[in-house]
């Protein structure tokens, strides 16, 4: 707390970004190295003070400011006890950079594993392979970038990349597809729709300084009917927190523009399966008395979904369930392999296209794919088209991937246009 309300104190606007990592000592399998990093855009210290006061008891660059001068002299004096050290680097103007390194035994007590807080699992974050891309408010020509904002990017950077896995964009994709996100930090000088010009289709996740900027923004943004805007997040940011906000944006963007024909969540033909499927609704008694009147063939709201929806990550599978409802097609939907096949089973294989995600856990997509194929074999049914969605490029994946039945693939992250132009290819009728 005392580096933190130092950075706090020192930094009237801008970035303060504060990390904990842990690496293995050499020849300590039992010990851990803790590095705690406070980093700030403050004012800063001047190389002077940073020699020869600043680990003095009651030493203070500024003695017109609050504060006695002791607290990094007892940050410096328990690192030390606890056999540890300090290091500072700063520079006037700029910032200041306090990393603190600490060799940690492991507790391999059952007790100490008790003492784990729940939801913090070793998993993949739902925003993995998405590609974000950081947009700046529109500013004057010539004008050079605040250290705030190289600041904030850098932040936005190592929050989306090293902590959700996510892709970030550069100057030379501005050609290739839309990103999935884009993210930008609110400016008042800015315009915000017009720094997201090139990419209509993206959703745009806008960072705020406070939750009273982004009441403010909402409020402003609903009343003046923009909707343009997607989601507004307020600092500071968290890995967990920035995930939520993404995944929210995505949501959002991915719901149909227009009102097609209403669909409905129903299950599969048995009580006991795991996927959920969506078709047009069964009309009423009443609007079934004369079913063959031209307008909508009777058979239509007895069939079969024509697509099975194949994915283990929510987000992404928000995402196709959003294109089927777009395309008005109706599906069902399977969150891995083994649901997969066992869905497929219980409609004696009458699903035309199977949308199957590679990577899943309990059973991947392959495995899947090839049960799939086993069972049309042996029941001598007519064989589903299979797209893999799949990150993998490489020829060796692709040559398993055909070799265990898949017909195409479509590579993540899955995009509308793209997946019409390849169900059109497959004699889907968009």
């Amino acid at each position: 707390m005392n580096l933190f309300g130092n950075s706090l104190k020192y930094t009237s606007r801008g970035v303060i970004k504060v990390t904990v990592t842990q690496t293995q000592l050499d020849g300590a399998p039992n010990q851990r190295m803790i590095t705690l990093t406070v980093e700030d855009t403050g004012r800063g210290i001047s190389q002077d003070f940073l020699r020869n006061c600043i680990f003095i008891p009651f030493s203070q660059e500024d003695q017109l400011s609050s504060g006695t001068g002791l607290g990094l002299s007892f940050v410096q004096r328990i690192t030390s006890q606890l056999g540890g050290n300090v290091s500072i680097t700063s520079q006037v103007g700029v910032g200041t950079r306090v990393t603190v390194s600490l060799p940690m035994l492991i507790d391999t007590s059952s007790t100490a594993t008790d003492l784990l807080p729940r939801g913090l699992p070793d998993r993949q974050s739902t925003c993995h392979g998405l590609r974000m891309r950081l947009v700046s408010p529109i500013q004057n020509a010539g004008a050079a970038p605040h250290q705030e904002a190289l600041s904030f990017n850098t932040l936005i950077s190592d929050l989306c990349c090293e902590h959700l896995g996510m892709i970030m964009d550069t100057v030379s994709d501005v050609e290739k597809a839309a990103p999935d996100v884009l993210i930008v930090k609110n400016n008042a000088t800015g315009d915000l729709l017009a720094s997201a010009t090139p990419w209509p289709e993206a959703p745009l996740l806008v960072v705020c300084n406070n939750a009273f900027v982004v009441h403010k923004y909402e409020s402003v943004y609903a009343s003046a009917g923009r909707t343009r805007l997607q989601d507004f997040i307020a600092q500071p940011l968290s890995p967990k927190k920035l995930e939520r906000a993404v995944s929210r944006a995505i949501n959002l963007s991915a719901e149909p523009d227009e009102s097609p024909p209403k669909l409905v969540e129903m299950p599969l033909p048995t009580p006991s399966d795991t996927a959920s499927c969506s078709q047009p609704p069964t009309p009423a008694p009443s609007s079934m008395e004369s079913p063959f009147d031209g307008s909508i063939p009777a058979e239509d709201y007895f069939q079969v979904p024509q697509f099975l929806l194949v994915e283990d990550n929510p987000i992404n599978l928000k995402m196709l369930t959003c294109f089927m409802k777009k395309l008005q097609k109706p599906y069902c939907t399977a969150r891995n392999g083994e649901e997969a096949v066992s869905a497929y089973k219980k409609v004696n294989g009458q699903f035309k296209y199977i949308l199957m995600d590679i990577s899943m856990p309990v059973m991947d997509g392959l495995e899947a794919t090839r049960q799939i194929r086993a069972f049309e074999q042996f029941n001598k049914i007519t064989a589903s088209t299979v797209f893999a969605i799949t990150g993998l490029g490489s020829e060796s994946a692709r040559e398993e991937a055909t070799r265990s039945g898949v017909d195409c693939f479509i590579t993540k992250p899955v995009k509308l246009r793209e997946l019409e132009a390849m169900l059109s290819s497959q004699g889907v009728t968009i």
